[in-house]
């Protein structure tokens, strides 16, 4: 359980990511309310029959599966990686190919590809990319849908991957569909798209009639397109 509206490592909300629907669209998943399983279908357990949950992507449960029994299950993830990447998607595509029976189908690696481009803006130079995202993406373009003969054999003669013409027009189309906010009503821009709230308790004087003050702190970040004047 995690963000309402998830980065697409995390999918959620489809409606409140247009990047996320792309994606998916590529990956050959047109329809996803119908295609994939969604928290909300009758076959998954309704909330008060969980007692446990695993966080993706945020840092408290949603108040629909809160409860005084739930408790948030962490550090039994296996394997559980924890060492810096300009996107999550990196480390399990690289913990994927580490069995060596195993290869990652093209869909599988399209949604890959698309949440590691969309995270690193494109492996952006100066940017959050780091190794490991330019070595997933290394692996994952041959094997995607958006693979291309002269681009495979391009890699194998180090060319620069940010270069290549996929990853460049793929990155610009992921970037163009995140910031594609129009449709949206101002409780889903700034509510529900990204938004995440923290509880702080404060100390209050000796005289006061509550041991402590609670401050809550909401957190949402804003995509916008920036326009350049002649």
């Amino acid at each position: 359980m995690g963000n309402e509206a998830g980065d697409l490592d995390s999918l959620a909300n489809f409606a409140l990511r247009a990047e996320n629907l792309y994606a998916l669209g590529l990956a050959g998943i047109n329809n996803p309310f119908e295609e994939l399983l969604c928290s909300d279908d009758p076959i998954i357990p309704m909330p008060s029959q969980v007692s446990q949950f695993a966080l993706v992507d945020h840092n408290v449960l949603r108040i629909t599966y809160a409860s005084t029994t739930a408790s948030v299950v962490a550090g039994t993830a296996n394997p559980r990686i924890v060492e810096p990447a300009g996107s999550c998607s990196s480390l399990v595509a690289r913990s994927y190919l580490s069995f060596s029976n195993l290869s990652i189908p093209p869909e599988l690696s399209t949604l890959l590809l698309s949440a590691i481009l969309i995270d690193t803006r494109g492996l952006k130079m100066g940017g959050k990319a780091l190794n490991v995202d330019r070595e997933a993406v290394a692996i994952l373009i041959p094997q995607s849908l958006s693979a291309h003969n002269e681009e495979v054999s391009a890699l194998s003669d180090n060319q620069q991957i940010t270069h290549l013409p996929s990853v460049q027009s793929l990155s610009a189309t992921l970037g163009d569909n995140k910031l594609s906010v129009s449709h949206l009503s101002t409780r889903d821009l700034l509510l529900r798209r990204d938004y995440k709230e923290y509880v702080f308790s404060m100390p209050v004087s000796e005289d006061a009639t509550q041991s402590c003050n609670v401050i809550k702190v909401g957190l949402v970040t804003l995509s916008h397109k920036r326009h350049s004047r002649l």
